[in-house]
């Protein structure tokens, strides 16, 4: 019986824990296909986080060529990063609005690929 009683307790903690963890993980993706030619790209927030007041994006993929990615702030580029051979940056910092524009610029890059995982956070 006291078995039981814990196996339950184990069970229904476990699963907690996940639904708080899915709940938190609030990462979306992109990924730039076409990857030759230039694109403006939005990010936004999820529908359910209010009161962003951070930004976190992550790079990674790989470029036969060259290529620039920008994060745009009153218009002008914030950060930039240049892009080739192996990818891998990340940009994290205090950001006030429910969207970010990246403006991704090829200037050599015949294939590859990049993917973007970004997350705005919120004050919950």
């Amino acid at each position: 019986m006291k078995f039981k009683h814990t196996f339950s307790l184990v069970i229904f903690v476990t699963i907690g824990v996940i639904a708080i963890f899915i709940y938190l993980n609030e990462k979306q993706t992109i990924i730039i296909e076409k990857i030759t030619e230039p694109s403006t790209i939005v990010l936004r927030k999820l529908h359910s986080q209010n009161g962003i007041h951070a930004l976190k994006i992550i790079g990674r993929g790989q470029l036969d060529g060259e290529a620039e990615i920008s994060l745009i702030l009153s218009g002008k580029p914030y950060k930039t990063e240049k892009l080739s051979r192996q990818i891998n940056f990340e940009w994290s910092g205090d950001w006030y609005d429910d969207s970010a524009t990246l403006e991704y610029k090829p200037s050599s890059a015949k294939k590859g690929s990049l993917k973007l995982e970004y997350e705005f956070e919120d004050f919950w």
